[in-house]
C-alpha cells in the first residue's frame, strides 16, 4: 500500500534509511511542533492524532493490487517523527556508541560511488537492514513506524497521490542527475536503457531538506531514498519487511 506509485527498483541496489518515530510522554504537542533529540542532533515534528484514507489515492488509476480497497485509518495517538531521513552524520553518533552495528558497505550504483568514505554527512543514510534500523530507533529513544503511522505521516492530511508537484517535492529519476529528463520515454528503450542514462545523467541520493516539506513539515516523504517501517507485507510474519517512500532518487514516477 503505497500512496505513490514508483515503476521499478534496479536490481542489486538497495538504498534504504530508518524513519524514527517517538512517543508523546510530555504534555501535548502542537501539530507541527519540532523538538530536538539530543541523543542523534535530529529535529523530531509532531503529527497530531487523526484519520486518514490509507491505499489507493481517489481518481489514481495507477494504484496496485495491494493498494486496494482503500480504507479509513484512525491514528488514536499522535506521535514524534524524524523531520527528515536519518542522515549519515546522525548514524555515526548511533555508531559511536553501539560500535557493533558498524557502518555498511559503501553505495554504489553503476561503479560510481554515491557517499566515497561516507564524507557527505548530510546525505541520508543508505545500505542499512531492518535490524540496523530498528536498532538506531531504539537507541533514538523510539522504535520503527508501523505502515499505517508511516502513511498518515507522509499525507499529511493531503488524499491525493502526492502532496504537491513532484518536482518541488521528491528526488526521483528524472530530476536527481545532472540533468532533467523525461523518464517515461527514456524507458520506451528498456530498464538497460534507462540504466545507462542514470549512471551517465551522474544520478544519486541528495542531502536531506532541500525539496518542500509536507503540511506536518516532514521532508522528502516522497523520493530520495525508501524507508524502513515496523511491518510485514500484509501484516503476516516472515522475513521480509516493508519499504515506503514513493519511490528513490532512480526510480521512474510520474
Amino acid at each position: 500500500r503505497r500512496p505513490w506509485r514508483y515503476l521499478w527498483i534496479p536490481a542489486g541496489l538497495v538504498a534504504l534509511v530508518a524513519l524514527v518515530l517517538v512517543l508523546n510522554i510530555l504534555r501535548r504537542p502542537q501539530p507541527g511542533e519540532a523538538r530536538l533529540n539530543d541523543r542523534d542532533l535530529q529535529y523530531y515534528i509532531w503529527a497530531p492524532p487523526g484519520a486518514f484514507t490509507l491505499g489507493c489515492s481517489p481518481g489514481d488509476n495507477l494504484c496496485r493490487e495491494d493498494e486496494n480497497p482503500p480504507r479509513t485509518v484512525t491514528i488514536p495517538d499522535g506521535f514524534w517523527a524524524a523531520r527528515t531521513e536519518v542522515t549519515v552524520r546522525a548514524y555515526k553518533r548511533f555508531l559511536a556508541q553501539v560500535p557493533s552495528r558498524g557502518m555498511p558497505p559503501e553505495p554504489v550504483f553503476a561503479g560510481r560511488q554515491l557517499n566515497p568514505g561516507w564524507s557527505l554527512e548530510n546525505l541520508p543514510m543508505v545500505q542499512v537492514t531492518w535490524e540496523d534500523a530498528r536498532s538506531f530507533c531504539q537507541w533514538a529513544g523510539g522504535r520503527l513506524p508501523t505502515e499505517e503511522e508511516w502513511e498518515y505521516a507522509a499525507r499529511a492530511g493531503h488524499s491525493g497521490p502526492a502532496y504537491g508537484n513532484l518536482d518541488d517535492i521528491a528526488w526521483y529519476g528524472g530530476n536527481s542527475g545532472d540533468q532533467s529528463f523525461d523518464t517515461e520515454a527514456v524507458l520506451k528503450n528498456g530498464i538497460q536503457a534507462y540504466e545507462q542514462r542514470l549512471a551517465a545523467n551522474r544520478n544519486g541520493p541528495h542531502p536531506c531538506a532541500l525539496k518542500l516539506p509536507n503540511s506536518f513539515g516532514l521532508y522528502d516523504t516522497l523520493g530520495n531514498v525508501f524507508e524502513w517501517v515496523e511491518d510485514w507485507p500484509n501484516q503476516l510474519s516472515g522475513d521480509d519487511r516493508v519499504l515506503r517512500g514513493g519511490g528513490g532518487w532512480y526510480s521512474s514516477t510520474s
